[in-house]
Protein backbone atom coordinates (compact mmCIF):
# COMPACT_ATOMS: atom_id res chain seq x y z
CA UNK A 1 0.00 0.00 0.00
CA UNK A 2 1.22 3.34 -1.08
CA UNK A 3 0.42 6.35 0.91
CA UNK A 4 0.20 9.68 -0.17
CA UNK A 5 2.55 12.17 0.53
CA UNK A 6 -0.11 15.33 1.63
CA UNK A 7 -3.34 15.33 3.04
CA UNK A 8 -6.37 16.21 0.66
CA UNK A 9 -6.95 20.19 0.21
CA UNK A 10 -10.56 21.50 0.47
CA UNK A 11 -11.83 24.89 -1.08
CA UNK A 12 -14.50 26.92 -0.65
CA UNK A 13 -16.49 30.12 -1.28
CA UNK A 14 -17.17 32.42 1.71
CA UNK A 15 -20.97 31.30 1.08
CA UNK A 16 -20.33 28.31 0.77
CA UNK A 17 -22.09 27.06 -2.02
CA UNK A 18 -19.59 24.87 -3.48
CA UNK A 19 -16.48 22.77 -2.27
CA UNK A 20 -13.63 21.49 -4.43
CA UNK A 21 -11.22 18.61 -2.77
CA UNK A 22 -7.81 18.33 -4.08
CA UNK A 23 -6.43 14.87 -3.95
CA UNK A 24 -2.35 14.65 -4.92
CA UNK A 25 -1.36 11.71 -6.16
CA UNK A 26 1.42 9.48 -4.89
CA UNK A 27 4.58 9.57 -6.66
CA UNK A 28 4.84 5.89 -6.97
CA UNK A 29 1.57 5.81 -8.85
CA UNK A 30 3.31 7.98 -11.97
CA UNK A 31 6.54 6.60 -12.53
CA UNK A 32 7.60 2.85 -12.57
CA UNK A 33 10.97 3.20 -11.03
CA UNK A 34 12.94 5.32 -12.88
CA UNK A 35 10.42 4.89 -16.24
CA UNK A 36 7.37 6.77 -17.03
CA UNK A 37 4.64 4.44 -17.71
CA UNK A 38 3.53 4.35 -20.96
CA UNK A 39 -0.48 4.54 -22.23
CA UNK A 40 -0.85 1.96 -24.96
CA UNK A 41 -4.16 3.92 -25.84
CA UNK A 42 -3.40 6.74 -28.53
CA UNK A 43 -5.11 9.70 -28.15
CA UNK A 44 -7.07 9.61 -31.27
CA UNK A 45 -8.92 6.02 -30.42
CA UNK A 46 -12.64 7.52 -30.74
CA UNK A 47 -11.81 9.06 -34.45
CA UNK A 48 -9.94 5.38 -35.74
CA UNK A 49 -12.36 2.93 -34.16
CA UNK A 50 -15.35 3.31 -36.40
CA UNK A 51 -12.26 2.81 -39.29
CA UNK A 52 -11.02 -0.59 -37.48
CA UNK A 53 -14.40 -1.96 -37.32
CA UNK A 54 -14.33 -5.51 -38.95
CA UNK A 55 -16.73 -5.02 -42.02
CA UNK A 56 -18.32 -8.59 -41.30
CA UNK A 57 -19.18 -7.65 -37.52
CA UNK A 58 -21.51 -4.58 -39.90
CA UNK A 59 -23.01 -7.08 -42.20
CA UNK A 60 -23.62 -9.35 -39.70
CA UNK A 61 -25.50 -6.93 -37.42
CA UNK A 62 -27.53 -6.36 -40.80
CA UNK A 63 -28.32 -10.19 -40.82
CA UNK A 64 -29.49 -9.80 -37.27
CA UNK A 65 -31.76 -6.76 -37.92
CA UNK A 66 -33.47 -8.15 -40.94
CA UNK A 67 -34.40 -11.37 -38.89
CA UNK A 68 -35.54 -9.07 -35.84
CA UNK A 69 -36.10 -5.33 -36.88
CA UNK A 70 -36.68 -4.69 -33.02
CA UNK A 71 -33.48 -6.22 -31.87
CA UNK A 72 -31.67 -3.65 -29.19
CA UNK A 73 -28.26 -2.47 -29.09
CA UNK A 74 -27.75 -3.99 -25.44
CA UNK A 75 -28.71 -7.49 -27.30
CA UNK A 76 -26.63 -6.85 -30.08
CA UNK A 77 -23.69 -6.28 -27.87
CA UNK A 78 -24.30 -9.78 -25.79
CA UNK A 79 -24.52 -11.44 -29.34
CA UNK A 80 -21.49 -9.99 -30.56
CA UNK A 81 -19.54 -9.88 -26.81
CA UNK A 82 -18.62 -6.20 -27.72
CA UNK A 83 -19.89 -3.19 -25.55
CA UNK A 84 -23.43 -1.45 -26.22
CA UNK A 85 -21.32 1.92 -27.16
CA UNK A 86 -19.52 -0.29 -30.08
CA UNK A 87 -22.88 -1.50 -31.51
CA UNK A 88 -24.18 2.32 -31.06
CA UNK A 89 -20.90 3.30 -32.49
CA UNK A 90 -21.84 0.40 -35.63
CA UNK A 91 -25.36 1.54 -36.27
CA UNK A 92 -24.46 5.24 -36.42
CA UNK A 93 -22.16 4.34 -39.16
CA UNK A 94 -24.75 2.06 -41.02
CA UNK A 95 -27.05 4.75 -40.71
CA UNK A 96 -24.30 7.17 -41.56
CA UNK A 97 -23.78 4.93 -45.02
CA UNK A 98 -27.78 4.69 -45.79
CA UNK A 99 -27.80 1.10 -44.91
CA UNK A 100 -29.99 1.37 -42.32
CA UNK A 101 -32.41 3.63 -40.44
CA UNK A 102 -34.73 3.29 -37.41
CA UNK A 103 -38.56 3.98 -37.31
CA UNK A 104 -40.33 5.42 -34.39
CA UNK A 105 -39.25 5.89 -31.20
CA UNK A 106 -35.91 4.44 -29.40
CA UNK A 107 -38.18 2.00 -26.87
CA UNK A 108 -40.73 1.08 -29.16
CA UNK A 109 -39.74 1.56 -32.38
CA UNK A 110 -37.58 -0.69 -35.07
CA UNK A 111 -34.57 -1.07 -38.07
CA UNK A 112 -35.58 -0.78 -41.00
CA UNK A 113 -32.22 -2.32 -43.78
CA UNK A 114 -32.46 0.60 -46.57
CA UNK A 115 -31.97 -1.59 -50.05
Amino acid sequence: MILCDSPPEFDTDEDRNYFIVTLRQHEGFRTNGDEKKKMDVPVNVPVNVPVNVPVSRREKLKEIVADNPSVTAYELAAIFSVTTKTIKRDLIMLKKTGQLKRVGSDKTGHWEIVE
